[in-house]
């Protein structure tokens, strides 16, 4: 299984990044009842991605049939590399652009459903961390590694994949006096940073699938 991490938490970190995720905890864990708020964004936030784990171990499985060559593994890699290298060409010729507003959570007659959903919705509007995520769910569920293993394995790339919903709320739950003025630092952060790593994710993790896959083609 150390092997198969080895691939999947990359692909997981990059698709981790999430600027407009990050904002939507931020402004959810910084108003009342940042706890409660927080856990019900978190469960919102994953409820796109456990949709997606099971089409891409569905569509793993179908790979690691005996009928499944390692050429159309290949191809599948290399498309997924391509996506990724198209975002992030489509990223490198915009002009920055301010701090994104996320939704407001928070809003008068905002309830915990209506966090659910903003945190489901902001996952889901993610093209890039998806275009991330599918590989390593397609590796995963291709590989020979027994079912437990394959059940840890989703659920670390799970956990890291939400890794700007889950490290928040953490702070806020180990230090609540000073999650806000942290949360407020790490997002000025990632908003001066954010086309720089859109970049380096797109184009490093796409390069890499594309190598990957034409080594398996070849």
């Amino acid at each position: 299984m150390g092997e198969l991490l080895a691939q999947v938490i990359p692909l997981a970190l990059g698709a981790a990044v999430s600027p407009l995720l990050f904002f939507g905890a931020i402004a959810v864990m910084t108003g009342p009842r940042p706890l409660r708020r927080g856990g019900a964004y978190a469960l919102g936030a994953a409820l796109p991605l456990l949709a997606v784990t099971a089409l891409a171990l569905a569509l793993g499985s179908a790979l690691s049939l005996p009928e499944a060559s390692d050429a159309v593994k290949g191809w599948s890699d290399i498309a997924f590399g391509v996506l990724l290298i198209a975002l992030g060409v489509r990223a490198a010729r915009r002009h920055p652009e301010p701090r994104p507003k996320s939704p407001d959570a928070n809003a008068p007659g905002g309830s915990l459903t209506r966090t659910v959903a903003t945190g489901a919705g902001l996952m889901a509007s993610n093209v890039t961390s998806f275009a991330l995520y599918l590989p390593a769910m397609k590796l995963i569920g291709e590989s020979t590694i027994d079912a437990a293993e394959k059940a840890v394995a989703v659920a670390v790339t799970i956990a890291i994949a939400l890794g700007l919903v889950l490290v928040p709320l953490a702070i806020v739950a180990v230090a609540p006096r000073a999650s806000g003025r942290v949360l407020a630092a790490a997002g000025a952060w990632l908003q001066a940073h954010r086309r720089r790593l859109a970049l380096i994710i797109c184009f490093g993790l796409g390069a890499y699938l594309v190598v990957h896959g034409l080594a398996r083609v070849g």
